[in-house]
């Protein structure tokens, strides 16, 4: 059994290492039988005692009563934590990720749950750890040379240092080119506006305005039309941009974005957080994470002081002037080349670096079923530090994304192992699984179903918590908040769908809403998180998730918006169904064809 569980689990241990826990084992369960104990248990420090009545231990109403344990002041305590700032959002590939994962192996580490991948008594925090390799751009530093003439006014943009400009995105390739200044950058021949000729044959860099006013002519200026050819709409930013960066002709896009000093300087040390910061990350030496993939065109903004000295003014506050003659008579604007060039020059380089999954795991009570395993689990990753919002907050702590669901998980897992503390043990096995990586692209996940603990034809259900703290606009419309959305369930496996069901019954009796339960859905949840990595390989999981909301992915989303009632509520249906799953006669079957030919080639 032993050696069972090793070669399960076991990608820390070494063949002589391994050697010697076999022969131990052995010996002891030698002694065992002759002083007539029977075989021995396969887990020790009192547990094998309780496996004896396997029977007894997994009675599904004693797991049950353990499910008032789950309480909104203990999901409180965790998810304070991993939303706190000092958190820093829990980006993938960032030192906030390595103390998020430290916090949570540490619970396990702390409530006496097995780490999967050692089951001695001196096990220690990185046992809990699953390692995979991932690389990811990082940006140096980006170094700009200015042609006056003769002169050549040099500035470098990173982590440590302002510059006369600051990128904003693209750049991946080093740009030479003259500027010419181009108003607001627009192209509109219906209004007889044409701030820059198309399809020129020599690359330049476009200095502009940033801000696009609208050029919409008024009611009262337009003559009634007598055909239904409808007046043309507003030209926005991203339309405008979307237009020059389309131009073969256009290097890059140089945007005065105020004529303030000091707001430029504000934004661009906001912009320097983002250097050294992890981009585009992929695992480990995919061909498809290299420069060349990445956008060449640039677009960035222009420190007023040198705005002014491109176009040969004497001040910033001319720039307003010029701005303002434009927007009166924006017909009357064309191009004109400043007699100014600018080489850009992009210092970056693909960096490889190790991400973590943590799996923790609890062996099940019935020696029939115990090596079949039901998966609970959550990804504990963010988006870190990014743009600020209106307050100026730039950490996005992703307290509801997904600071609920590990909040949950970690707290399942604690009370799962308090049940088996006090002999009441589900019948099939438990693997508790935080992945890391889900914002970048289900990476975690991923990995681990490539690379599983416990092997996947062994996994009989998966079940996913992913943002279960907060109410949707549609459900708080309505005055309602308890609530739940299923996706996955009855459109794989009916069966599954019934345990959830009755868990439901059995606690919280919530709503159960389907509303994105489709495979046709718009909005595809059903493989837009970890579960899929899960479900491409055949296991039925069900999606356990509350909604968006304004705060989606936005620095407001905080422990304090967090409806604690709630996230217990859908936790002890989680925990029900966990029971439902893991003690059930057989496990659950996917009997929809739909669901077969959708993940059919999809691994």
């Amino acid at each position: 059994m032993m050696k069972k569980w090793i070669d399960r689990f076991g990608f820390r241990f070494g063949f002589g290492f391994q050697f010697l826990v076999i022969f131990a084992f052995m010996v002891v369960a030698v002694l065992g039988f002759i002083v007539g104990l029977g075989p021995a248990a396969t887990w020790g420090d009192g547990r094998a005692e309780g496996l004896k009545n396997p029977e007894w231990l997994s009675a599904s109403d004693r797991l049950y009563a353990f499910a008032d344990e789950i309480t909104p002041d203990r999901l409180r305590t965790t998810l304070f934590v991993l939303a706190d700032d000092s958190m820093a959002g829990r980006e993938t590939g960032t030192p906030a990720e390595w103390k998020a994962v430290e916090m949570i192996a540490s619970h396990y580490l702390d409530a006496g749950i097995d780490p999967c991948a050692n089951l001695d008594e001196d096990a220690g925090l990185l046992d809990f750890l699953q390692p995979y390799p991932l690389q990811a751009l990082r940006r140096d530093s980006l170094v700009y040379e200015v042609q006056f003439g003769d002169k050549v006014v040099r500035s470098t943009e990173s982590g440590r240092s302002s510059a006369d400009f600051t990128r904003i995105f693209g750049g991946a390739e080093v740009l030479d080119a003259p500027i010419e200044f181009a108003g607001f950058g627009l192209y509109d021949p219906d209004r007889g506006i044409r701030h820059w000729e198309k399809n020129s044959a020599k690359k330049r860099f476009v200095l502009i305005f940033d801000e696009v006013p609208d050029f919409t002519p008024s009611p009262s200026s337009t003559p009634p039309s007598t055909t239904s050819t409808p007046v043309a709409k507003p030209i926005t930013e991203r339309m405008r941009d979307g237009t020059l960066l389309r131009d073969p002709g256009i290097a890059g896009i140089l945007k005065i974005t105020s004529a303030d000093p000091a707001k430029y300087e504000a934004k661009d040390q906001e912009n320097r957080l983002t250097f050294n910061k992890p981009e585009n990350i992929q695992p480990a030496n995919e061909s498809s994470n290299n420069l060349s993939t990445r956008f060449s065109g640039y677009v960035g903004s222009v420190h007023p002081e040198m705005a002014a000295k491109l176009l040969g003014l004497s001040s910033t506050a001319e720039l307003e002037t010029i701005r303002k003659q434009i927007t009166q008579n924006p017909n009357d604007f064309t191009s004109r080349q400043t007699g100014v060039s600018l080489s850009y020059q992009p210092f970056e380089r693909i960096a490889p670096f190790t991400s973590h999954n943590i799996a923790a795991c609890l062996e099940g009570a019935d020696p029939e079923l115990r090596d079949e395993t039901v998966v609970i689990m959550a990804h504990l990753d963010h988006i870190g530090i990014g743009s600020p919002d209106l307050d100026g907050d730039r950490i996005y702590n992703g307290a509801d994304d997904n600071g609920s669901g590990t909040s949950a998980l970690m707290t399942i897992a604690q009370i799962f192992q308090q049940a088996a503390d006090e002999g009441v043990r589900p019948r099939r096995s438990l693997l508790f699984l935080h992945v890391s990586g889900e914002e970048k692209g289900l990476l975690g996940s991923r990995y681990y179903s490539n690379h599983p603990v416990i092997p996947i034809e062994k996994t009989t259900t998966a079940f996913n918590i992913d943002m279960i703290g907060r109410s949707d606009s549609k459900h708080l419309q309505q005055g309602v908040t308890e609530y739940v959305y299923l996706i996955g369930g009855d459109i794989i496996s009916s069966e599954l769908d019934r345990m959830v069901v009755t868990a439901n019954e059995k606690t919280s009796r919530y709503l159960l809403d389907r509303g994105y339960n489709d495979l046709n859905d718009p909005n595809q949840f059903y493989r837009r998180s970890d579960h899929w990595n899960f479900g491409r390989f055949g296991v039925p999981f069900v999606f356990f998730f509350t909604g968006v909301h304004e705060d989606y992915h936005q620095p407001g989303d905080h422990a304090e918006k967090i409806d604690f009632e709630k996230l217990a509520g859908v936790s002890k249906i989680i925990f029900g169904s966990v029971i439902e799953a893991a003690n059930s006669d057989t496990k659950p079957q996917v009997d929809n064809q739909a669901f077969i030919e959708a993940t059919n080639g999809r691994r």
